[in-house]
């Protein structure tokens, strides 16, 4: 299925884990939610389950995290796999389908997230204070009767002036980035996550829809978006 070993950080001479053991920790935290790589970790030295699985072996999380990073095509092959595998087995109606979507957290906080809206309030509430620190230093030069000692000169205040122009300039490369790519936000530090919201659930992460048959409950086919909206998904999906 072109799984590979997971090298991680493992020091010379020490032995792969075997990508098949690998694979069944991944499935065993997604089937008992527990999708946190050190979770996972600590799960193996504790969960009798899993010690019987991986036949004793302990997976750094480090491991697992780079197993689920590198093995990406190859885990979707396995799903697609396991569904042709269904369909042998009789094991899907093909007759209803139900899709929903469920909101998933993403590496990403809600301070991360940037909108158009803030961003306009944050550029508005700069020039406030530029034009602030502006009538300071003519207020104050009207006042000194010796031009060289003025607050004009002051160092720490011309450092504050750069600050505040750095931080304009940014927020406006931000807002025409927005504008370019006719999104209305986006994150500072996962640049696929979303803040999104259904009814009175808000998450900051991925919208994850699923299709699932009518006869054994099996899902068949799934989709990772960051729109917030599952009817326009199922539409697509139909």
């Amino acid at each position: 299925m072109g799984f590979t070993n997971a090298t991680g950080d493992l020091t010379p001479g020490q032995p792969a884990f075997d990508p098949s053991l690998l694979l069944k920790l991944y499935l065993y935290g997604d089937l008992n939610r527990v999708r946190s790589s050190r979770r996972l970790e600590r799960e193996c030295r504790r969960n009798l389950e899993l010690i019987w699985l991986l036949e004793g072996l302990v997976p750094s999380y480090r491991t697992s995290a780079e197993f689920r990073r590198v093995n990406g095509n190859a885990r979707r092959a396995a799903n697609r796999d396991f569904v042709m595998l269904c369909q042998e087995l009789d094991l899907l109606g093909r007759e209803t389908i139900g899709i929903d979507g469920s909101f998933f957290h993403a590496s990403a906080s809600d301070a991360s997230i940037t909108t158009k809206k803030r961003l306009e309030a944050q550029l508005k509430q700069l020039e406030r204070e530029l034009q602030a620190y502006t009538r300071e230093l003519d207020a104050n030069d009207a006042q000194e009767t010796d031009a060289g000692e003025g607050l004009g000169e002051d160092p720490a205040l011309a450092r504050k002036l750069e600050a505040l122009k750095e931080r304009q300039n940014r927020k406006q490369a931000q807002r025409e980035r927005l504008e370019a790519s006719a999104e209305t936000q986006f994150s500072r530090t996962d640049p696929d996550a979303r803040a999104l919201s259904k009814g009175k659930q808000h998450v900051t992460g991925d919208n994850v829809q699923s299709s699932v048959d009518e006869k054994h409950k099996l899902i068949v086919h799934h989709d990772v978006t960051n729109a917030g909206n599952d009817d326009q998904r199922r539409s697509e999906a139909v």
